[in-house]
C-alpha cells in the first residue's frame, strides 16, 4: 500500500496480506499514515531467502524471453507516471512481451511480472509466483 496523489493505492500483495491477517493490513496502513509511531518487523532470513529465490527465477525467465523474443519491452518501476506511460506505449506498439507492466484500476495498482500478447492481439498478465496465505 502506498499513497499516490492524495489517495491510497493497494497492490496484490496488500490484498493477500489483508486476507491472511486483517490486523497486519491495518498496521501497514497505520504505519503509512503515522511513520514514526511504530516500527515494522524486520524481514526474517526465510523471507529474504524466498524473495531472493523469486527474484533469481524472474531474472532467469526474463533472460530466456530476451533470447527468444524480439521487441521485449522493459518498464522501469521507479516512477509510476513513466511506468504507466511506457506500459501504454508498449501495449499500443503490440510488444509481444512487457516486463514489469504497470497496471492500475481505481485504487488497485501493481506491476505484472510479464504481460504477453497472444496471437489474437490480447494481453495476458503472468505472475511467476503464486501468492499464498
Amino acid at each position: 500500500m502506498k499513497a499516490h496523489c492524495g489517495q491510497l493505492l493497494y497492490s496484490p500483495s496488500d490484498l493477500v496480506r489483508c486476507l491472511a491477517s486483517p490486523f497486519a493490513s491495518w498496521m501497514d496502513r497505520y504505519y503509512l499514515e503515522n511513520p514514526g509511531a511504530v516500527a515494522p518487523d524486520e524481514e526474517t532470513e526465510d523471507e529474504k531467502l524466498i524473495a531472493q529465490t523469486g527474484n533469481q527465477h524472474e531474472r532467469a525467465v526474463l533472460d530466456e524471453f530476451k533470447s527468444s523474443a524480439a521487441n521485449l519491452a522493459e518498464v522501469p518501476k521507479d516512477d509510476p507516471v513513466v511506468a504507466w506511460t511506457k506500459t501504454l506505449s508498449a501495449i499500443n506498439a503490440k510488444a509481444p512481451i512487457i516486463y514489469q507492466a504497470a497496471l492500475e484500476s481505481g485504487q488497485f495498482a501493481g506491476f505484472a511480472d510479464f504481460l504477453t500478447l497472444d496471437a489474437s492481439g490480447r494481453c495476458f498478465a503472468i505472475q511467476l509466483c503464486c501468492y499464498s496465505g
